[in-house]
């Protein structure tokens, strides 16, 4: 993705929210080069700067008629930017991230910012339509062929390299189950029409695959 669009994005949502001691074109940008650079120090497999750039790649041609607050996109870039898959409060890490980040920000909007990203913890019960979309943007990767499904799992197998297969297969199983237990995936119309049968198919299969092959063992 061209990455000027990349950037816009992130400054016009910035100066909208008026983080006050970032005000500046300068200073703007020493912010969004620190979290590139975070990003690319990580050595995870999924969770990268390159995850962030397909949610914007999604935001600017599967939605876009759509527009965003400039909460839920500043959400885009910030909802991963601590991760450490051997813990379990990454999303209120980063939160906390972003928030620290915009100082001076309107108290609503810093609260509307922590609690969308703090929402990709269970991906559920959204507060309102930009976090609706924000969610199921960040869950596109479920509703894609079943080869790139399988892809992203191979990658995020690696993130969790520390835990052994069975593990991780248990615990991809039980979040599968967990997301076809609900009414719909996704929250949106937009993406419950483009997504959702193809993610319910992926997850079903996974899952059924994962039974025969115990049932071998």
């Amino acid at each position: 993705m061209n990455t000027h669009n990349i950037y816009s994005l992130f400054f016009d949502a910035w100066t909208a929210i008026g983080g006050i001691e970032k005000q500046s074109n300068v200073a703007v940008g020493t912010v969004f080069c620190e979290m590139d650079k975070r990003k690319w120090q990580w050595s995870f497999y999924y969770h990268t700067w390159t995850h962030v750039c397909s949610l914007v790649s999604i935001y600017n041609n599967i939605i876009p008629k759509i527009t965003l607050s400039p909460e839920a996109i500043l959400a885009i870039y910030y909802h991963d930017v601590i991760y450490d898959p051997t813990r379990t409060d990454n999303e209120k890490k980063s939160a906390d991230f972003a928030v620290s980040e915009m100082k001076g920000a309107p108290q609503a909007s810093l609260d509307k910012i922590r609690t969308i990203i703090e929402g990709t913890k269970g991906h559920n019960n959204p507060i309102d339509k930009d976090m609706a979309f924000f969610l199921d943007m960040d869950l596109v990767m479920l509703g894609v062929s079943y080869e790139t499904f399988m892809d992203v799992g191979c990658r995020i197998r690696r993130e969790y390299s520390f835990v052994d297969d069975a593990t991780f297969e248990m615990g991809r199983v039980a979040f599968f189950k967990k997301m076809l237990s609900r009414k719909c995936i996704y929250h949106t119309y937009q993406f419950y029409k483009l997504f959702e049968k193809q993610a319910q198919s992926n997850m079903k299969k996974y899952i059924k695959e994962y039974d025969r092959k115990n049932k071998r063992t």
